[in-house]
């Protein structure tokens, strides 16, 4: 919905749809991507937050 929507925006800064957002261990947001920057860009970050 549209309240949702900005929900989103606002408070956890999506602009797009897909947005990944990787954290931590300990819960910690490290990195948001929008859109799909791709399997190896995506899993060196997992990988960096393990």
């Amino acid at each position: 919905t549209a309240s949702q929507w900005r929900y989103w925006y606002k408070e956890l800064g999506i602009e797009g749809v897909p947005t990944f957002m990787v954290f931590d261990r300990k819960g910690k947001f490290t990195a948001k991507y929008t859109g799909f920057p791709g399997a190896e860009e995506i899993e060196a970050s997992i990988n960096a937050n393990l």
